[in-house]
């Protein structure tokens, strides 16, 4: 478990999130919905490790927005609120369309922030990502590159 400070963020979790390049995702079959704005824009779609299709209660999703400059968590302000309740108001409509849907483990790991939590906590303190302490899991094997860097700080 890593425990992300604002300086850690800018020392060795953001050097790295800006070296790996932006890809375009060309997942149109899978699209579920898609928000054109390129501010408040984005898309919905199954996430990749969704692997049974046929079993709408193992179903999570992943919105990708639009905006380029939001690379992590900590790059969303207060400005972003109107994005993320899109995000928040569009999610509860799919996950209604089947009510036995549950969070995950993973939801809950060191692995997820939820979103009503982030909308919570940027309508409070619009920067309260910026100089938040975070918690999260780095894997040595999944995200190797990133786990040696902390390692090599002995932060992990």
């Amino acid at each position: 478990m890593v425990v992300e400070t604002k300086e850690t963020y800018q020392t060795i979790t953001k050097p790295f999130i800006v070296s790996i390049p932006a890809e375009n995702i060309d997942e149109t079959e899978r699209v579920i919905y898609e928000d054109m704005s390129p501010r408040d824009g984005f898309i919905l779609l199954p996430d990749f490790k969704w692997s049974d299709p046929s079993n709408l209660e193992s179903l999570y999703c992943l919105a990708i927005v639009h905006d380029r400059s939001l690379r992590s968590l900590r790059d969303l302000t207060g400005s972003h609120l109107k994005l993320l309740q899109n995000v928040r108001y569009l999610g509860a409509h799919v996950f209604s369309l089947s009510t036995n849907i549950l969070p995950s483990a993973r939801t809950f790991s060191g692995k997820a922030v939820l979103l009503d939590d982030v909308i919570y906590n940027l309508s409070v303190n619009g920067d309260h990502y910026k100089n938040a302490t975070l918690s999260f899991v780095v894997g040595e094997m999944q995200h190797k590159p990133l786990f040696e860097l902390y390692r090599e700080k002995k932060i992990i």
